[in-house]
């Protein structure tokens, strides 16, 4: 989760609608896993090995909806992955979060309920109904 209260280590803040979702990492593994690809070479008895125990990294393609920090954009880009990360459903609503020199994206999620909101509720957004 970001940290709502040192928001100056954030380069960039935007709530996003998500507009695309591309599983890297595991179409990369399936592309591997069935002859279409070469497998990495093993780094000295290590295999490659698929992440099971957390998330698998992926893109994520969004619309921006507000910028709060950072250079106005209209679209972004921005790959996620790790424990306990979920992939975003298509046109669910977030808040990504940049951070400042390493570039890394964190993305809390409307599905989250009323952590999402609270998120919205501290950086000033108010909560908007969903769109029929």
């Amino acid at each position: 989760m970001p940290n709502t209260k040192e928001l100056s280590q954030y380069s960039e803040i935007r709530l996003v609608q998500v507009t695309g979702v591309h599983l890297t990492a595991f179409e990369s593994y399936e592309l591997m896993r069935r002859g279409a690809e070469p497998w990495p070479e093993p780094i000295g008895e290590l295999e490659y090995i698929y992440p099971i125990s957390s998330t698998p990294s992926f893109k994520v393609h969004a619309l921006v909806d507000r910028t709060i920090k950072g250079s106005e954009a209209s679209t972004v880009r921005f790959s996620l992955g790790g424990c306990g990360v979920t992939p975003p459903h298509l046109k669910e609503r977030g808040i990504v979060f940049v951070q400042a020199g390493s570039g890394s994206a964190i993305a809390v999620w409307e599905s989250l309920g009323d952590r999402f909101v609270e998120i919205e509720e501290s950086l000033g957004i108010e909560h908007a109904a969903d769109e029929p």
